[in-house]
């Protein structure tokens, strides 16, 4: 709105304002002589405004810094859609499939994810492909992650349902010794292409997804993550061991422990768990893993979550399903007794842990 004191800082006299609807009234000779007696002005006098400016915008009349005036760039305070989540192809298998892969966030921690060196173990996969997509989504929400998922470490073995790649190599059995592994020219495609990988990220912590044949699973973890490997133990009610304990010769396991790269977790749940209830069962304990968070407190925050979904859905008084717990426990429960023992089969998965007493 234009007020007297707009109006004077155009140099327009108020006067004008007031007398010119008067003159007009009286006359036209009233009006050309009252033109007259008004000052004159060079154009060069003319105030100029760009686009957007109104006079007195340098402050409004009580001082205050003025408002600002939207631009005309319609770009400018926009955020960009997110991508669509894809895998990348980072490296061939021995039979020449895909091995994929996807890095999320940038922070200064770095974790590589790991899916099941044991080819044919379709829950560690399906889990794996779930925290990518999780981690994808909510990149923004959990800040400070930067973590390479490597869908599978054995796509041949994924393929054809075994537990070896194409040249018939079981992979999680052909890790080097830790003091031989400069020369990697012998080695299987997968293994070089893990190996590089932990070499060129240097990541604080390198986590194997697995499953085990046991009802119930294992967490193995070596000394610097032995803390945080216990913790996961204990809330899952799982065993616990340390690597590189009797793990056999030529995992991985033994490989990082034994060369001291980084850290090292493998997360074996057992192999009956219902792939629907995956996520719901492992997917904050794999957070945690990554995010190094109280465990206790994100299952807290879930079931809140849970629980606030349901009541804007009007479902209020209705039954909400929560997240597995410790029975009868509200804090994680005690050491738990570990699994009498592991690896049923000669290509079982299960038997890269070192039996636990």
């Amino acid at each position: 709105m234009w007020t007297p004191h707009h109006i004077m800082q155009v140099r327009v006299p108020f006067a004008v304002c007031v007398m010119l609807p008067l003159l007009a009234a009286s006359g036209c000779g009233s009006l050309a002589a009252f033109r007259q007696s008004l000052p004159q002005y060079a154009a060069s006098d003319a105030p100029v405004f760009e686009p957007g400016e109104f006079p007195g915008s340098a402050t409004e009349s009580n001082g205050t810094p003025p408002r600002q005036i939207a631009g005309k760039d319609p770009s400018r305070g926009l955020v960009s859609a997110p991508t669509p989540f894809a895998w990348k192809t980072s490296a061939l298998s021995a039979g020449g499939r895909l091995i994929q892969t996807v890095t999320i966030g940038n922070g200064e921690r770095q974790t590589i994810v790991v899916g099941s060196l044991g080819g044919h173990d379709p829950l560690a996969i399906q889990l794996n492909e779930q925290l990518a997509r999780y981690l994808h989504q909510n990149e923004l929400v959990l800040g400070g992650v930067h973590v390479t998922v490597i869908r599978s470490g054995n796509p041949d073995g994924e393929a054809s349902s075994t537990h070896t790649n194409a040249d018939g190599i079981a992979l999680h059995r052909a890790f080097p010794e830790a003091s031989n592994s400069d020369d990697l020219s012998g080695s299987a495609p997968e293994v070089r292409f893990l190996l590089n990988e932990v070499r060129s990220r240097q990541p604080d912590r390198v986590i194997h997804l697995r499953t085990i044949s046991d009802s119930r699973g294992v967490v193995a973890a070596n000394r610097s993550a032995l803390s945080p490997a216990t913790e996961l133990a204990n809330w899952l009610q799982f065993g616990l061991v340390e690597l590189p304990g009797q793990s056999a010769t030529g995992t991985l396991e033994r490989f990082l422990a034994e060369s001291d790269f980084c850290e090292v977790m493998t997360l074996a749940i057992p192999d009956n768990t219902p792939a629907e209830e995956l996520w719901a069962r492992y997917g904050d304990s794999l957070l945690n893993m990554l995010l190094e968070e109280d465990f206790a407190t994100r299952w807290t925050k879930r079931n809140a979550e849970l629980r606030t979904s349901a009541d804007r859905r009007n479902r209020k008084g209705r039954s909400v399903p929560m997240l597995d717990q410790p029975a009868g426990t509200s804090q994680p429960p005690a050491s738990p007794s570990a699994p009498s023992a592991m690896g049923a089969t000669p290509h079982d998965p299960a038997d890269d842990l070192p039996p636990v007493p």
